[in-house]
């Protein structure tokens, strides 16, 4: 607790003196650009050993299962596999989860649970805590480092949820 305190110190006075610019600046350089690749990229496919073309073809079934598709639209391209596309997905399954419970839908709730459950531990929870821990050797900016430590104990606790939801309604 103290560590996450000193980190959150840290992080404010390192925000404090950056511009905006040098802030994105700071996150081309660490998650978009580098020579092959950037130092922490934020593609599943690229912490994880199968290859990645396999790992965005099952990530695009999932959503593809549940009527998503990645955007087409020029500018707007994104691979299936990136953070935000992969946490947003999660969203979608637990904002479907809560209108299966408004609408007292027992059967669709536990394929939404058992969804997310799926999700979080064949995809989320293999690539999520390698990508924090390598951003911490690499972070130029400790906001990104705090942000991927949150992210990654959320998704454990939410994994945990999940489960403790199954085994008392199912």
């Amino acid at each position: 607790m103290i560590e996450q305190a000193s980190l959150s110190r840290k992080v404010k006075n390192d925000l404090n003196g950056i511009t905006f610019a040098d802030f994105e600046i700071k996150f081309v350089q660490t998650f978009d650009v580098g020579a092959p690749l950037p130092p922490c990229p934020l593609y599943e496919g690229m912490y994880r050993s199968e290859p990645r073309t396999a790992i965005m073809l099952e990530v695009s079934e999932f959503y593809r299962h549940f009527g998503l598709l990645m955007s087409q639209k020029e500018g707007k391209r994104e691979m299936p596999d990136h953070l935000s596309a992969e946490l947003e997905f999660l969203h979608f399954l637990t904002f479907k989860e809560a209108h299966t419970i408004r609408d007292n839908d027992m059967e669709l709730l536990q394929v939404c649970l058992l969804a997310q459950k799926d999700f979080l531990e064949r995809h989320l929870m293999q690539w999520v805590p390698k990508f924090s821990g390598k951003l911490q050797s690499l972070a130029s900016v400790p906001f990104y480092l705090q942000l991927a430590q949150i992210t990654s104990i959320f998704l454990t606790c939410e994994l945990e949820l999940v489960n403790s939801s199954i085994r008392v309604l199912f």
